[in-house]
């Protein structure tokens, strides 16, 4: 029982955090879409320093960094 309890609890945690992510990314988008692109790259340096494999947030900060013609580091993004 508490095995379970204890899995329960951890499932709950990540869903959370998952939430979070999502909520982060969304924001993101909505400063893409007002112009302010470093602050939308700053949104998706946080949400991969919680989730380092979040490979949405790499690709949206690769276009972003597209759109600011720094292709070097948009193509670090895309690896």
């Amino acid at each position: 029982m508490k095995a379970f309890l204890l899995f329960l609890m951890i499932l709950i945690t990540l869903s959370g955090a998952q939430e979070v992510q999502s909520l982060r990314i969304q924001h993101a988008r909505a400063l893409v879409q007002k112009g302010l692109l470093d602050e939308a790259l700053l949104e998706y340096r946080a949400v991969l320093l919680d989730e380092p494999t979040n490979s949405q947030a790499y690709y949206e900060a690769g276009q972003i960094r597209t759109k600011q013609l720094n292709h070097a580091a948009a193509s670090r993004n895309y690896e």
